[in-house]
């Protein structure tokens, strides 16, 4: 009651009644014509007797206030808060402050008068728009999504799960909780996380939180959908000690297993199917296995030995496994929050003391001991809608970021060209007609079980247009059958065999569950919001080819065999190939080597004759005739013309004319100087 007071002061001073305030006087409004007092029914709902009075007689309307024309009407004002909604469900929520900047760009454009200051509205207006709007927006807090993750799609859901039903059908599980299993490993830090605690009144006095190490280990947890788990599966960094033994105090059947980066690899993977999870599954066959699809679970070797060991290994969704893996949905969350809680306790008992490799094990037994419940496991199997198999635990709400990742262009505009040759078709003309005939029919039936008071009651409520939405849901299901039966007149021998009344009356009451109606604005002013109350979308683009992605979901069907086998020989032929290519590029590189060093050596032999060449010049200048002892140097300074010839046995040279000896008459004959003879 004094919340009340202190919002109804709020009212007066011109601030909009809340939608909760309109709802709760349209319910007053109703009790009065059921002949309840006008002061009963205004204190039942919380509101004054004048305020209540003055709508009743007509003097004011049910939705009026007081103070200056709004800047939005009503229509405008929930689109605008629906559109808040939408893209905080899509992950893209706007803040205060950006809010108030968006409603400045839809004022710069729209040119409507209003009292804001560069039409930019105050947080007054904000509270005011909020407290307007209660109904449909409220400041929440985000939840961390990742891009990957965000892409996920109803019909991707949807595709799975009927497959999921059809695969447990084929096997005989359908109706066998027992044995469908859901693994996954998640990660315990040795430390504990800060928290609220009593302590001292000053808020200069520090209040530290003293706990260990950062580190992480690895455990692997299973559990079935009659609400079982098996001992866990523990995975320690670096290699394994000679001497302790970790597992000391452990829970029974406890396994342990050394990696290089403590996590799962294919290795470990295959001892805990074949070693862990055979031991201590049911033992009757087969056993369905929900698995994500991370690397270190594709292994062709683990799922033929699963086949052996009749072990069905069945994978969820890629990036799917916060919304439809049951040990991420209900089962990680409490058990991480009864570890922080252990880890804390131990920390205060035990100062100076750590977890690590030696007592995890006897601490996590503690921390499974005080979490495990047989109907909390149960509960994260239907939360997930692993069993019973519903894909209605997904809500749409859940998949509304993907939203945002639309198909392309091109099926876009063939989907919309066929939806716009649908409209105008006959059929779709006849289909209109066999469910307005068949909405009839279910009126008829639904008004047979009234009785009449109640009929008579509800046909003037809507004679009168005196519309109470969510008093009373029989009469919301009454005016949408009314609705749906009245608007085209149905032509004589009109067929209604496609649709059912009950068709028509299930529908009914599911949008009347749903109430999700959207009010769009109206006239010019509401084309310029509409323009700006659009939704960031982008453009797929093409995945890459990973090998989770061409998998079908049943890893130890033949197909995924034949598609590992054929993926495999596939690398097999690509290493082959780079093998060929590079033993090609050796041997190129060593052809060019080959061939540079011949370069090489004949430029380096063409130099060394140059050389040869250039001393031998320099030798003829220095020539001395061994006749006469002039030398050649001379010849040249004093410009005789003198012929020189060398000789071929002692080669010295000697002029022509200083030699008695006859010169040969061909170049090939050789010559002997005098000396030489």
């Amino acid at each position: 009651m004094p919340r009340e007071k202190k919002r109804q002061s709020r009212y007066k001073k011109g601030y909009a009644p809340s939608p909760d305030r309109i709802d709760r006087t349209r319910k007053a409004l109703e009790m009065v014509r059921n002949n309840i007092s006008i002061q009963k029914a205004a204190s039942s709902n919380y509101l004054s007797y004048g305020y209540l009075y003055r709508r009743m007689s007509g003097e004011v309307e049910i939705d009026s206030r007081n103070g200056p024309a709004p800047v939005f009407n009503r229509s405008e004002e929930e689109a605008i808060a629906n559109w808040l909604s939408e893209m905080a469900k899509r992950g893209m929520g706007l803040t205060p402050k950006k809010f108030l900047e968006f409603i400045q760009t839809i004022l710069n454009k729209d040119k409507r008068k209003n009292p804001f200051k560069d039409n930019l509205p105050g947080y007054d207006w904000y509270y005011a728009f909020m407290a307007r709007n209660g109904g449909i927006v409220d400041i929440r807090r985000e939840t961390v999504l990742e891009v990957s993750r965000s892409r996920l799609t109803r019909q991707d859901v949807d595709r799975w799960y009927i497959s999921f039903r059809k695969f447990l059908s084929s096997k005989g599980l359908i109706e066998k909780p027992a044995q469908i299993y859901n693994a996954d490993e998640t990660g315990f830090t040795m430390g504990s996380r800060a928290g609220k605690v009593v302590g001292p009144a000053s808020r200069s006095a520090p209040v530290p939180h003293v706990t260990s190490s950062k580190d992480r280990l690895t455990a692997m947890f299973c559990g079935n959908a009659d609400g079982q788990m098996i001992p866990p599966f523990l995975i320690y960094p670096g290699s394994k000690p000679m001497s302790s033994n970790s597992l000391m105090g452990a829970l029974t059947g406890t396994a342990l297993e050394y990696t290089k980066s403590g996590w799962m690899n294919a290795e470990t993977f295959k001892k805990f199917i074949i070693h862990h999870l055979s031991r201590h599954a049911v033992s009757e066959r087969p056993i369905v296995l929900l698995i994500d699809s991370v690397s270190s679970h594709i292994d062709m070797e683990v799922f033929q030995l699963a086949i052996e060991n009749q072990i069905e290994l069945y994978r969820i969704i890629p990036n799917a496994t916060h919304l439809m893996q049951p040990l991420d949905k209900g089962v990680f969350g409490p058990l991480k929050k009864a570890w922080s809680q252990g880890t804390r306790e131990y920390y205060r008992e035990n100062p100076g003391c750590k977890i690590n490799k030696a007592n995890f094990a006897q601490k996590l037994k503690d921390t499974y001991m005080m979490f495990y419940k047989p109907l909390t496991v149960i509960n994260s199997f239907k939360a997930s809608g692993i069993y019973p198999v519903d894909s209605s635990a997904v809500s749409d709400d859940d998949l509304r970021p993907g939203l945002t990742f639309v198909i392309n262009d091109t099926c876009a505009s063939e989907i919309q060209s066929s939806q716009d040759c649908q409209q105008d078709s006959p059929e779709n003309q006849s289909t209109v007609i066999e469910s307005v005939k068949a909405a009839r029919q279910a009126f008829e039936a639904f008004e047979s079980v009234l009785v009449t008071p109640e009929k008579e009651r509800y046909r003037t409520r809507i004679e009168e247009q005196y519309d109470v939405v969510g008093c009373s849901p029989r009469f919301d299901t009454y005016r949408k059958l009314f609705e749906k039966a009245q608007p085209i007149s149905i032509p004589e021998g009109g067929d209604s065999s496609e649709i059912s009344g009950l068709d028509v009356l299930a529908d009914v009451a599911s949008s009347v569950q749903a109430q999700a109606g959207h009010s769009q604005p109206s006239g010019d002013s509401g084309k310029v919001i509409s323009e700006d109350l659009i939704f960031p979308q982008a453009p797929v683009k093409e995945k890459r080819q990973r090998i989770s992605n061409i998998l079908p979901d049943n890893l130890t069907s033949k197909e995924c065999i034949r598609t590992l086998a054929l993926k495999d020989l596939e690398k097999v032929r690509e290493f082959a190939e780079k093998r060929r290519m590079k033993a090609m590029y050796e041997k190129k590189r060593s052809n060019e080597r080959n061939q540079g060093k011949k370069r090489k050596r004949k430029q380096q032999k063409i130099l060394d004759e140059e050389e040869e060449d250039d001393d031998d010049s320099d030798d003829d200048r220095d020539a001395i005739c061994i006749g006469c002892t002039g030398t050649y140097a001379e010849d040249e300074m004093s410009g005789l013309q003198r012929t020189w010839i060398p000789c071929d046995s002692c080669r010295e040279w000697v002029h022509e004319d200083c030699t008695p000896v006859e010169m040969p008459e061909g170049n090939s004959d050789e010559f002997v100087c005098h000396l030489c003879i």
